[in-house]
């Protein structure tokens, strides 16, 4: 295998060549690009000689750990895609680093970034994970990135949610295709902080399937954004089903207000005391709060009508059609046999008074 040295970043300089009589040291000095890219590089030398390296291509090679890059402190692109790297560290010292490509390598976690306050893109798409895995990422990190990231592309790492990029503030260009994306209400939390975006791709995703997927996108996605999942966005469209929008919920609160003026209205359940009488042609319902004005309401409903007759007091009238001609001697017996049915109610509770008056039929003045 090979290794990354100084003599190996000189043979790869692009245009830059070695003037004549110029000493290695100081060329080594003088380069700012370097592409040792497919070099079969395995391992990585201390090549802090090259002081002035700014753009470093390393894809497609076999580098399992590259902190030995620490002292480049000049270096501001870093090409590490297709490795086999498995942890980010030692990064703090490149505080001039504002690209890093670390697409299909073997990251677990995101993390070691905490430190770099001015990167600006980071690509950590397709890691080659174990199945069932995804990619978690280091709150510090998080931290530090949500400040200055504007471009992130997190595809194809298994990921279900998007709620740790909902502080990216400064993010312009957003990828998560060919995730396990699923659940539209928690995508609109995350892009109400993303005020400059205007590219989202969530292509790939179990979300997009669902139904009216694209009108909802143009109704949560921010104003900034021109375009979702590789297509433009008609703004005349997205302002349109925004209204739309707004109709179905204010028709739905109007709804609600409604229903709720419904039962208000509503009057609330009464106890109806139903008085029994031979003279009645039915039960007269009379609305009371409790059993004593219950009874209360029957004696004064009898009173009235035997107030009525003129004849004898407590003769009640005949409410019927025809008048019934009532013999003496039944009327003074009827009188006696009421004064008892009297007594006998009178000296029973209230309750049981009003349960023989007006469930027993029992009134004490017939």
């Amino acid at each position: 295998m090979v290794k990354l040295t100084v003599d190996l970043v000189l043979k790869n300089t692009g245009q830059i060549r070695r003037q004549r009589d110029e000493s290695l040291q100081h060329f080594a000095r003088r380069v700012t690009h370097a592409y040792c890219n497919e070099k079969n590089i395995d391992d990585i030398e201390n090549i802090a000689g090259c002081r002035s390296l700014s753009v470093l291509y390393l894809y497609d090679n076999h580098i399992k750990n590259f902190s030995k890059l620490t002292n480049l402190y000049n270096l501001t692109h870093l090409y590490l895609q297709n490795n086999k790297i498995t942890k980010i560290e030692n990064l703090h010292s490149l505080k001039k680093l504002t690209k890093i490509y670390l697409g299909g390598n073997e990251i677990a976690v995101l993390e070691g970034l905490e430190k770099i306050s001015n990167l600006t893109e980071l690509r950590i798409e397709n890691q080659r994970l174990p199945p069932g895995e995804k990619l978690l990422f280091d709150p510090r990190s998080l931290a530090a990135l949500s400040r200055s990231v504007q471009v992130l592309d997190v595809s194809g790492n298994g990921l279900d949610s998007l709620s740790d990029f909902h502080h990216f503030e400064s993010l312009i260009h957003f990828t998560a295709t060919n995730n396990a994306i699923c659940d539209l209400h928690n995508l609109k939390s995350t892009f109400y902080s993303w005020l400059s975006v205007t590219t989202i791709d969530l292509s790939g995703n179990p979300v997009c399937s669902k139904p009216k997927y694209r009108d909802q996108m143009l109704v949560i996605c921010p104003e900034s954004v021109a375009m979702i999942d590789g297509k433009g966005v008609n703004q005349t469209a997205r302002q349109f089903l925004i209204k739309m929008q707004m109709n179905k919920g204010l028709k739905k609160g109007n709804r609600s207000q409604k229903i709720s003026k419904k039962k208000a209205k509503q009057p609330r359940p009464q106890n109806f005391a139903l008085i029994s009488s031979d003279y009645l042609n039915s039960a007269v319902p009379l609305p009371v709060p409790n059993i004593k004005l219950a009874r209360a309401a029957a004696f004064r409903q009898v009173d009235m009508l035997s107030k009525i007759s003129s004849s004898d007091p407590y003769q009640l009238p005949n409410l019927n059609a025809h008048k019934a001609s009532v013999n003496p001697m039944i009327q003074q017996e009827k009188a006696l046999q009421r004064k008892e049915l009297n007594n006998l109610v009178h000296s029973q509770s209230a309750s049981k008074q009003l349960m023989m008056m007006a469930v027993g039929g029992i009134d004490p003045y017939q």
